[in-house]
């Protein structure tokens, strides 16, 4: 059965432009499409993603891995962005087939056993996360990345693949199937950040109160030093309810009333083609456009 993906794997590099090249290179000649492939200094931190047949994204996926993992200590990494693995995050979300019980089975499957060899040949502990979770693991997982990298160190650990410690440089992995998310940020200037923390618990408490505006939204802040800037990043798990202006809108309106000024906004990753209309206050390349997502 063939099933097509898109995948958005995050690595903990973002200040080697040979390492960029490599990747970019490496989509230029693939089959498949690249939806994105940045590097933030501040973060220290790469974003790609990229779609097509499942086989195809994950022999992307494997060459990616195998060209950056050895440039990669986690020892040595410091940037704003939270990290508890070289490879941090790698998500899967299907395109253009049914979704069916069948059909998520059958893309589980594939992501367990993707899973399994990256655990095997990198002796890199491997989470299940989402719609692959095995049993109750997100309480874990919510655990590790509190504490970072370095409170992996010394700890047992329970991953799905893998050995039960941590790699000692590139500390543990993050694969899963889940549903389509939307990544923004809105940069604040003249914000030493206690406006930007004051948004985030703003919104988090507003969202645990069941505040509608802010159904299924993840909002952090990060300082990002060479801009001299503070950064509200979000991820919008629900873009279908909550859109992208209506946070950024909130985010703007709060921070110019108190004093701070816009430095810029963001988007990070792929877009649906629905989500286009909503995210006017961002700059959208067309190639972040993903169709088939639902």
């Amino acid at each position: 059965m063939g099933v097509r993906v898109l995948t958005v794997p995050q690595w903990s590099f973002g200040r080697d432009r040979v390492l960029l090249g490599s990747f970019s290179d490496l989509l230029a000649e693939s089959n498949c499409i690249s939806h994105y492939c940045a590097s933030n200094v501040d973060h220290n931190r790469t974003v790609t993603a990229f779609s097509g047949e499942f086989e195809e994204v994950v022999s992307i996926i494997e060459k990616m891995a195998e060209i950056c993992l050895p440039s990669i200590d986690l020892n040595r990494h410091a940037g704003s962005h939270p990290r508890i693995g070289a490879l941090d995050v790698c998500p899967f979300v299907p395109l253009d087939f049914e979704a069916s019980i069948q059909a998520e089975l059958h893309l589980r499957h594939y992501v367990h056993e993707l899973a399994k060899k990256l655990g095997t040949q990198y002796e890199i502990p491997v989470y299940l996360y989402e719609k692959s979770e095995i049993g109750p693991k997100e309480s874990e997982l919510s655990a590790l990345r509190k504490g970072g990298f370095g409170g992996l160190i010394g700890r047992k650990l329970c991953p799905e693949f893998g050995p039960e410690i941590a790699h000692p440089q590139w500390g543990v992995a993050t694969l899963g199937v889940r549903d389509f998310l939307v990544s923004a940020a809105v940069n604040l200037k003249n914000d030493d950040g206690t406006q930007a923390r004051r948004i985030v618990r703003l919104i988090r408490y507003a969202r645990m109160d069941g505040d509608e505006r802010f159904m299924g939204v993840r909002v952090t802040a990060m300082p990002l030093p060479t801009l001299n800037q503070m950064q509200i990043k979000f991820d919008l798990t629900m873009p279908n309810q909550t859109r992208v202006d209506q946070v950024i809108d909130l985010i703007i309106r709060e921070a110019t009333s108190n004093g701070a000024t816009l430095g810029g906004t963001e988007l990070f990753g792929p877009i649906r083609p629905v989500d286009v209309p909503y995210a006017t206050r961002v700059k959208i390349d067309e190639n972040q456009i993903v169709e088939g997502a639902a």
